[in-house]
């Protein structure tokens, strides 16, 4: 399990996450990298893609 859960997203890791993934990373070794599970990471490269959709700090 990730030991990051219900923790909240912070601008650095959303920077690395978006850095990562355009690296060509799979969700797997970005979720081991920032400690969460690869669903969150999923999740939080669509709204971080998609930005019409806000993202609540």
């Amino acid at each position: 399990m990730s030991r990051n859960k219900s923790t909240r997203w912070t601008e650095d890791q959303d920077r690395l996450l978006l850095e990562l993934d355009a690296q060509g990373y799979k969700a797997r070794l970005i979720a081991a990298k920032l400690e969460r599970s690869e669903r969150s990471i999923v999740i939080r490269l669509a709204r971080l893609k998609n930005t019409a959709q806000p993202i609540r700090r």
